[in-house]
């Protein structure tokens, strides 16, 4: 797609044999990268071929003796032709996934595998989720893979086919955590938070990580544009708050003492100071809830939903297995109400299947 999108075809009159110049000129069209260079419609590019058709056969009956290079472009026209509207079709298809990227059209989906690079795993913890996390620009995609045991962060753009592992990032917890530019990772590994720039250099520290994180933990977190992360870091621990300046993490969540209740998951809302969460452990408090990175007591949102995410209007969870979103109102950080009153729930976008999301703004 990449190649389609920015580099140009080889000159289609220098193939042998010839190419017929009428029948170049229509394949050369349809390849135009500007979609108001090419044809219009099928109607458009079906009346180019029939004159170019009904060109060909009157030049033929005027000629007696053809010769071996028009024997073979008159047998193999119908191939030809149906290649170039492959290719216009596949062109399309392309230019418009890009052009939505901008444009109010119609809404598409796209459904593609990412496997991980050549000689690695994805690092996955106890209930076989894998770590990973889309950049909020939509662009790229980190997660964690292991070579031999050993865990490291990756990154692929999306426009890309292959990933480049991020340097110093060897034992790698958790799910990476993307800043608001897209262009820095946070990450924990050897029981510190750590920042990842794209420029080459060692990633730095942040702040020591309040417990253990296992390789097996869930773990997560969200940075917010005033540069403040909060994240999880195992079982039983509420959620923590640190600057992207470093400092000591102080918790901005309670669990509830003596139970089994975990905090994880959290991720920003507009505002920058309010977050959603994920209650685990205890039946009566699991669900998504809303906190505050000033310690104020969170409020419950959703029961039995996991994985909350504001954007674009809707807070977007799983909730038994399948990816719903509901309106939510982010000026009063609460779910939005229809004209009787009642809270409402927008059409599932898909099934789950109890498997990790993550989603970009």
């Amino acid at each position: 797609m990449a190649a389609i999108l920015k580099s140009d075809p080889p000159e289609l009159r220098s193939v042998e044999p010839p190419m017929p110049p009428a029948l170049a000129r229509i394949v050369e069209r349809c390849l135009e990268k500007a979609p108001v260079g090419r044809f219009q419609s099928a109607s458009d590019l079906a009346f180019a071929l029939g004159a170019l058709s009904q060109s060909s056969s009157a030049s033929a009956a005027a000629q007696q003796a053809p010769s071996a290079g028009t024997r073979r472009w008159s047998t193999a026209v119908v191939a030809t032709l149906a290649a170039v509207v492959a290719a216009a079709v596949t062109f399309s298809a392309v230019v418009l996934l890009r052009d939505t990227a901008t444009t109010p059209t119609a809404a598409i989906t796209a459904r593609f595998p990412v496997f991980p690079p050549d000689g690695t795993l994805y690092s996955t913890n106890s209930t076989n989720r894998a770590r990973f996390a889309v950049s909020p620009d939509g662009r790229q995609l980190a997660f964690v893979a292991e070579t031999s045991g050993v865990t490291n962060m990756w990154v692929r753009a999306l426009d890309s086919t292959t990933a480049r592992q991020i340097p110093g990032t060897a034992e790698v917890r958790g799910a990476p955590i993307w800043s608001p530019d897209s262009r820095s990772l946070a990450f924990f590994s050897n029981g510190k938070l750590r920042r990842a720039d794209f420029t080459g250099a060692p990633p730095q520290p942040i702040a020591d990580t309040p417990g253990l994180i296992s390789l097996a933990a869930t773990v997560g977190g969200s940075w917010s544009p005033d540069g403040t992360i909060v994240f999880a870091t195992a079982a039983n621990n509420p959620i923590f708050g640190v600057s992207i300046n470093g400092g000591m993490a102080a918790p901005v969540t309670r669990v509830v003492a003596g139970n089994l209740e975990s905090h994880d998951l959290p991720s920003f809302l507009p505002d920058g100071r309010h977050f959603v969460f994920t209650s685990r452990g205890v039946p009566a408090r699991e669900g998504v809830w809303i906190g505050d990175v000033g310690g104020a007591d969170p409020v419950r949102l959703i029961d039995r939903a996991t994985q909350a995410h504001f954007s674009h209007g809707y807070l977007l969870f799983i909730r038994d297995g399948v990816l719903q979103a509901r309106p939510f109102d982010s000026a009063r950080n609460e779910l939005s109400h229809d004209q009787s009153g009642s809270r409402r729930s927008a059409p599932t976008a898909c099934s789950a299947f109890h498997r990790p999301v993550s989603w970009s703004m």
